[in-house]
């Protein structure tokens, strides 16, 4: 998987020319539900964001009209529910939720009971064992880089800015080219599509 890990032991001993099997979790024989009721995400105090707002899409902060949330760095939390008739319950053995796109960090809750965190593709995570028929709550902490609360500051004078860093700003008149170029926000929130898959 993307951005994933693995130990490769070399021996002496026969190994009868075993093959290293890598294959997904998630096949096309799961069903899928897409989650895609409106969301509402609260953002901590004091970091220029509003408190809690509501995204009918989901889309990434630095689309955001609010300055708070474009240029946020931190942890939200995403709110929102959805259905599983109990026949599926009793139909399937299998549940995960597939994030789709995500920047960058999350923890999953289903029903207030942790079901991962997650930094990399493919962002699914099981929840075989916390679903419920009828209504569930899913919630997710997202966290994002710091670069993008970085950039915000650059346009504010010292006394407004959140963050402090004893790295000085890269601005064109200093950029000697050879190394960090001037900051720039990137992609951060929860991108979608978010699916339920059960099989």
């Amino acid at each position: 998987d993307a951005y994933a890990s693995c130990f490769i032991v070399f021996s002496n001993e026969d190994s009868n020319n075993k093959k290293l099997n890598i294959k997904p979790v998630i096949d096309n024989s799961y069903q899928s539900i897409l989650i895609n009721n409106p969301w509402t995400i609260q953002f901590p105090e004091g970091w220029g964001a509003p408190s809690e707002v509501q995204f009918n899409k989901l889309s990434s902060w630095i689309n955001n009209e609010n300055e708070g949330i474009k240029y946020f760095s931190g942890t939200a939390t995403y709110l929102n529910t959805f259905n599983v008739p109990k026949e599926k319950i009793k139909e399937s053995e299998h549940f995960y939720v597939d994030l789709g796109k995500v920047r960058d960090l999350v923890k999953v809750f289903i029903n207030d009971k942790p079901a991962g965190i997650i930094w990399k593709e493919p962002f699914q995570v099981d929840i075989s064992n916390l679903i419920k028929g009828g209504n569930n709550e899913l919630k997710i902490e997202l966290t994002n880089m710091w670069i993008n609360r970085l950039t915000g500051d650059m346009k504010l004078p010292m006394e407004e800015r959140y963050c402090y860093t004893n790295q000085p700003f890269i601005l064109k008149d200093n950029w000697a080219g050879g190394g960090d170029e001037t900051y720039h926000i990137q992609d951060a929130g929860l991108l979608g599509p978010v699916k339920l898959l059960f099989k």
